[in-house]
């Protein structure tokens, strides 16, 4: 995503920065103006901006304007996911992900944002219940079937109570 090459002339290198961009209001999402299309945070190739610190600082002032204060790396590993750019064969990206701390106003870049927000993950209260989930497996583990929901403990709906024991009598 970087505005001195074009996409469509340079190989993809492979190498890729995330930025995670967080305030009191949420963390920092856009609507992407560029394939592929998509709601995500900040990122984009590392190209010739050197290091991953460097791609990751530049990335967020071209795509929202912002000053990168300080950058804490949360991840980096390979990830398989495909690219806008001509790739040389090769699928995916190394991928470092960074938080950032940031400072000035927020000023989208036109050409790769649409409707930049900040959003907050639900409540824990708020998310779906976990369903427990049985599969059928043979004498070697290996998984057949598609899953079924398991019954709740006690029999009775939301229940997570063990079920009573039944001794003979």
């Amino acid at each position: 995503m970087t505005a001195s090459i074009p996409s469509g002339d340079t190989p993809c290198d492979h190498t890729s920065v995330g930025v995670l961009i967080s305030s009191m209001a949420g963390l920092l999402v856009f609507e992407r103006a560029t394939p592929p299309a998509g709601i995500a945070p900040v990122a984009g190739h590392i190209d010739q901006h050197g290091s991953p610190e460097q791609a990751a600082a530049k990335e967020v002032a071209e795509e929202v304007g912002l000053t990168v204060t300080g950058l804490h790396l949360l991840h980096q590993g390979s990830r398989p996911n495909r690219c806008r750019r001509p790739a040389n064969g090769n699928v995916g990206h190394q991928w470092w992900v960074y938080e950032a701390q940031t400072s000035g106003p927020l000023r989208p870049s036109a050409r790769e944002v649409r409707v930049p927000r900040w959003i907050r993950p639900a409540p824990p209260a708020a998310r779906a219940p976990h369903r427990r989930v049985r599969r059928r497996s043979d004498q070697r583990g290996r998984v057949h079937g598609a899953p079924q929901a398991c019954p709740p403990r006690d029999g009775r709906p939301g229940s997570t109570r063990p079920r009573a024991a039944v001794l003979p009598g």
